[in-house]
Order: structure tokens, then C-alpha cells, then sequence
């Protein structure tokens, strides 16, 4: 035979499969909790409540269901319902037990030894701590109810002789209310026992008016008793008829602004100056958003808040007072293999760790938006020689322990449609347009500065504060987020980055054009050193120059051509970028690295070399025809005629 429950699931599936309901609505079907140990002691209903969810439960909506064997259902069906409400906190993967009193219930029959059993206990509706409420809206979904078995009430509650009086039946409840405390408050009792068509009023009864009915539905009295005080009320009411009620609308607390990802690879020399910015994130009071920060610590290097040294997921906690230690409350995240109470090492390097962070925190922690910083060193392109396996295409998110980093391609597969709004940087040479330009399609805006930044990072207690008083458009967090670096930071509006490419390839095509012979690529060469640049203070080091500063040294060119497309570039830089505390907008680019001062070196990474079979480089060199150098040194690009050329 057919269980038409199931039938019921699989055809919501199939709707749902094939029309444009909100993914909200398919993720309520999915709670995380269970009820289990339902028993019945001395007229009260004990049950263990699990919640399974990162986040913690503010309010359970429970209802028992109740059949009545006098009531003549037929087995297995419920002839009354008691709906309860939990009031209190359940933090994330707390179990709990809770428990419901059935003295209130068993008041209200006029069985005078009434055959109740126990059917079903049913979770229907939960709010979270971050706002959102899961219900059961369909009644479909069957980790919410628990089937307790048919045992009597009557086995475990004895009811008391029937008061004879109103005031005495008062007094006895007030009494059982004060002896008897009750975790989940009971909010209403619905018992549907069916009633003959013509029922008689006992002398003094009053019918009692359910709330919840039509207002017009007038109370039955006994004629002979209609000069009796009001307020004198049976205390065994004719039940009333289950009615039909509108399914209750609920209204969700509006998601936080903004849930913030800090992504800390701090596994190296840095962690000191992690475990500071983290410290001083928890000092900002802030509020409407959500902060999320994973860290990977090292060893040796710092050895306060117990010294451990693996990778830790915490949700951002206020701190009151003046302490070192952290306080936010480490989460457990099974999509990166985290657990609250152990330890994890992740490699901060695997792109998909990143990936897989920002996917749990859209998951768990809904906002309207999302902004990511990643915080740690940041190389751009660093000169290495061939043998030590590419690692001069290293960018960010570099791993002292698992000697691991992730280069500009693999930062862009892990940001690729994970629906961001800013993507700020706190690393040095994250400014450059090879990495920027990467990313131009993950989000609207990225912040970075295209040169050296402080191994002390941001003021993250001045980010926080800041953004939780602004607006939470997406320019005024990038604005935000630049304005709390020491350093002159680039805030890069995404949307504007192609067009600066194109204007680019013309101004690299006319300025490759120029170079003709021996004079004239050394005249070009002698013009780098003139132009604003970017490069470590130590040697060997990666030589990056300003391409706004490029195209301003050359709109005064004699060549008709190089003069509009600089001009040309210019203006798509100012479109497109802006720089705090600085007049124009300052974006690096590579040039070559240097083994001294204004000492070339006499060849590029192979992996700045356009390599059609090479997979892992990144957007600007595949799509580059007249910047970037070729494998064999002989395209017409301005890096092949300045370095390998033979005139």
C-alpha cells in the first residue's frame, strides 16, 4: 500500500526540481537537530533536544499529539494536540533536555478516567540566534517528530478529585504552578474530541471560547444559570472542535549587512602580527554583521593563548576589557574538516581551503553581503631561479609548514562566483593589475596596495567600527577598508578593469613600436628607472612600475601615436581606480626582477612567459600580446624586444 506521506515528499521534490522556489524554501526542509528519550514521568513529557547547527536555538514551537481511546478514534490517531514553546538558549551542538507538563491537559476532559496515549512529539518551528526561523511548513519533514508510543497518561499522571469549587480549583493550580517548574511554557491546547451533533450544557457549565476562533461565535450558557456571576466557570468545558486556522505567517528578522571573511594564513613569520589583528578586531564594538576569521598559526614564533599552532575557525566575539587572550568562539566546520575541540592543520595555501570557507559562511551565516580580506605576505611576482620549481609565480597565502602558496590563477578559481562584493587585501604587492585583474568578475571592487605594506597590518578595531556605522555599499567598504591601511592603498572598481586592459595592449603595442634598435631599447630602459615603481628593499627582488605614472611619463611623447594611447590609458586608470592620500590612482605592473640597483636580471620566470600549454597562468599573461615575453624571446611585445631581442 501506498504511504502517502512519502508520496507526499516525493512529489514536493519533483515541484520543487522543476520551478523556480527559493532555495530558502528547499534548505528549511533540512534542519539541524534531533529529539530523542522521550519518556513520561509524573505527568511530565521529558525529551533531549540535539542542535546540530553552528548556530545557537533562541525558541523551539513543539505539539504533543494525544489520542483518546473514549473519544472513539480509530488506532493511530491523534485526537488532541498540546502546542508548547521553549524559550531560551541552546547553543550550537548543545543537546539539551527539555520537558512539557500534561497536568493542563488532563484538567480539561470530562473522562473521569480518561485513556490517553502519547502518539507524537513534533518539532515545528525554530528561530536561530542569527535571525533565521526553519519551520515545517509542509508537516513533512520526519527528524522532527518522534513517534513516543502508546503508553497511557493515566500510568503516570494521577489526577487529582475534581474541585468543587472555582477558588479551590485556582488555588490548586497556583500551587501545582509553583511547585512544578516548567522549561517549555505551554501556549495552547487544542484536544479535538469529537463531540455527538446535539450535546447537552450540564446545569452551571460555561463553554469556554477558544481565542483562536471567530469573535462571533457566541459562548453556550444554561438558561437556569444565567443570573450567576460572570466569572464562575465550569471547570470541565465541552471541548470545542479543532478549528481551521490560517497557517501563521512568519516574520524572520532581516539578515546582518554584511558577513566579513578574514582569511589569516599566518603560518609563518607573521603569526605575532595576526594574533595582534585579531585581538584588536575583538576590541571594536561593531554591529549588523557577522565576522568570520579563520587563522593557521605557527610555531615558535608567538607563544601566547596557549601557543597552539594549527588552523582555527572563530567567530568574532566583542571583548570588554584590556586581554591578550582570544575569546571568539571557535566554530566547527566540516567542509574544512574543523572541529571545535581538536586540533586541525589546514594548508592555507590549497586554494580550496579559501573556497571552501567562503562556501560554509554563505551557508551558515546569510547576510546581504559578503566582503573577504586576505591577510598575510604577498610576493606578486618574487625572482627565483627555474630550479626551485616555479615559485617565482607564488601571490599570496604563502605556507611555511606545508611550503605551500597560492598563485594569482588558484586565488581566482577559489573567488570565481562566490558572489562577493569587496575582496580586500592586507599583503604587500596585491595592488599589481596581474592580480587584480584576475579577480575583476568575483566582486565589484578589491582594495590593495600595489607596493610594500607593514608587517603590523590594518586597524582592524578602526575597520570594524567604521563599518558598522556605513551605508554597506559596496564602494563604501572598499573605501573603508583602504582608508584603515597605513599605506597608500588602490581601491580598483572591478567593472573598469577590462577597459584598462584594452587601453593598455594599444599603449603597449605603440610603445613597442618605438623600440626599433639598440638606441632606442636602451632609451626606453634608461626611461623605468625615471618612472614611479614598486620593489623590495632587499635584492634579488621583482621590479614592478606604476603604469599611471608610465602613462603619464609618456603622454608627452613625440610620437603621435604613444601620445593619444597614453592619454587613452590615463584616463581608464582614473575611471577605473583611485588611491587614499594620493592624487592619482597607483597600480603596479612587472617588469623584470633586479639583482641590484637598476641591475636587470638577465631573464624572466618562465612562468611570466606566455606558455600556451601552461595551465596555471594567470588572465594578464595568457591574454597579453604586446606586454608579456614569449617563451623563445622573439614576439614583438615591449619585454621581448627590451630583454631578448638581438640588434
Amino acid at each position: 500500500m501506498i504511504d502517502f506521506k512519502k508520496f507526499c515528499i516525493y512529489v514536493l521534490i519533483i515541484v520543487l526540481s522543476f520551478s523556480n522556489v527559493s532555495c530558502s524554501l528547499v534548505g528549511q526542509l533540512c534542519p539541524k537537530f534531533e529529539i530523542s528519550n522521550a519518556q513520561c514521568k509524573n505527568g511530565t513529557l521529558y525529551f533531549d533536544f540535539s542542535n546540530q547547527s553552528s548556530k545557537a536555538v533562541l525558541q523551539v514551537e513543539l505539539s504533543i499529539s494525544l489520542q483518546n481511546k473514549a473519544a472513539g478514534k480509530e488506532e493511530g490517531s491523534a485526537s488532541g494536540t498540546i502546542t508548547c514553546e521553549y524559550k531560551g538558549v541552546i547553543t550550537g551542538l548543545e543537546k539539551k533536555e527539555l520537558c512539557i507538563s500534561l497536568q493542563n491537559y488532563l484538567t480539561q476532559t470530562d473522562e473521569e478516567n480518561p485513556e490517553l496515549e502519547i502518539l507524537f512529539l513534533v518539532v515545528s518551528r525554530i528561530v536561530y540566534s542569527d535571525g533565521t526561523v526553519w519551520r515545517d511548513i509542509f508537516g513533512i519533514y520526519d527528524a522532527a517528530s518522534t513517534y513516543i508510543g502508546k503508553k497511557s497518561i493515566s500510568e503516570v499522571v494521577t489526577l487529582e478529585p475534581e474541585p468543587e469549587t472555582e477558588i479551590e480549583k485556582e488555588s490548586e493550580t497556583e500551587k501545582e504552578t509553583e511547585t512544578e517548574p516548567e522549561t517549555v511554557v505551554e501556549t495552547e491546547t487544542e484536544p479535538e474530541t469529537e463531540t455527538e451533533p446535539e450535546t447537552e450544557t450540564e446545569p452551571g457549565t460555561e463553554s469556554v471560547e477558544d481565542p483562536q476562533l471567530d469573535s462571533e461565535q457566541e459562548p453556550v450558557v444554561d438558561p437556569e444559570k444565567e443570573q450567576e456571576p460572570e466569572t464562575t466557570v465550569d471547570p470541565d468545558p465541552e471541548p470545542e472542535p479543532e478549528p481551521i486556522l490560517d497557517p501563521e505567517i512568519i516574520s524572520e528578522p532581516d539578515p546582518k549587512k554584511m558577513t566579513l571573511l578574514v582569511y589569516m594564513a599566518a603560518d609563518n613569520d607573521l603569526e605575532s602580527y595576526a594574533i595582534q589583528n585579531l585581538k584588536a578586531m575583538e576590541h571594536a564594538s561593531f554591529e549588523n554583521m557577522n565576522v568570520l576569521v579563520l587563522l593557521d598559526r605557527a610555531q615558535d614564533y608567538d607563544e601566547t593563548n596557549d601557543a597552539w599552532t594549527d588552523t582555527r575557525l572563530f567567530e568574532l566575539v566583542h571583548d570588554e576589557t584590556d586581554s591578550n587572550f582570544i575569546i571568539s568562539k571557535r566554530l566547527d566546520c566540516p567542509i574544512l574538516g574543523i572541529s571545535s575541540t581538536r586540533q586541525t592543520e589546514l594548508d592555507m595555501g590549497n586554494y580550496n581551503v579559501l573556497r571552501n570557507f567562503i562556501t560554509f559562511a554563505k551557508n551558515e551565516y546569510e547576510a546581504e553581503k559578503y566582503s573577504l580580506i586576505i591577510w598575510g605576505h604577498g610576493t606578486g611576482w618574487r625572482y627565483s631561479p627555474v630550479s626551485e620549481n616555479h615559485v617565482s609565480s607564488r601571490a599570496v597565502a604563502i605556507d611555511d609548514k606545508s611550503g605551500s602558496y597560492m598563485s594569482v590563477s588558484q586565488m581566482g578559481r577559489a573567488l570565481k562566483n562566490q558572489g562577493l562584493c569587496v575582496v580586500g587585501f592586507d599583503t604587500c604587492f596585491a595592488g599589481v593589475f596581474e592580480n587584480v585583474y584576475e579577480i575583476r568578475n568575483s566582486a565589484a571592487y578589491t582594495v590593495a596596495s600595489p607596493g610594500v605594506s607593514p608587517s603590523t597590518g590594518w586597524n582592524y578595531r578602526y575597520l570594524l567600527e567604521d563599518l558598522s556605522e556605513c551605508s554597506f555599499t559596496p564602494k563604501e567598504i572598499a573605501r573603508i577598508m583602504a582608508e584603515c591601511s597605513v599605506v597608500n592603498t588602490t581601491i580598483f572598481d572591478n567593472s573598469k578593469l577590462y577597459d584598462v586592459m584594452e587601453k593598455f595592449e594599444i599603449f603597449a603595442e605603440n610603445l613597442s613600436g618605438t623600440i626599433k634598435n639598440a638606441a632606442t631599447r636602451n632609451a626606453v630602459l634608461n626611461d623605468f628607472p625615471k618612472i614611479k615603481s614598486y620593489s623590495y628593499r632587499q635584492y634579488p627582488c621583482d621590479l614592478f612600475i606604476d603604469i599611471r605614472a608610465m602613462a603619464d611619463y609618456y603622454s608627452t611623447s613625440s610620437t603621435s601615436g604613444l601620445l593619444q594611447a597614453s592619454r587613452n590609458l590615463r584616463a581608464a586608470i582614473d575611471r577605473a581606480a583611485s588611491t587614499i592620500d594620493s592624487e592619482n590612482a597607483q597600480i603596479g605592473l612587472h617588469v623584470i626582477s633586479l639583482m641590484a640597483s637598476n641591475v636587470y636580471a638577465a631573464s624572466h620566470s618562465i612562468d611570466y612567459k606566455k606558455d600556451y600549454n601552461n595551465t596555471d597562468q594567470c588572465m594578464f599573461i595568457k591574454e597579453s600580446q604586446w606586454w608579456v615575453p614569449s617563451l623563445d624571446g622573439t614576439s614583438q611585445s615591449v619585454l621581448d624586444k627590451l630583454f631578448y631581442w638581438s640588434y
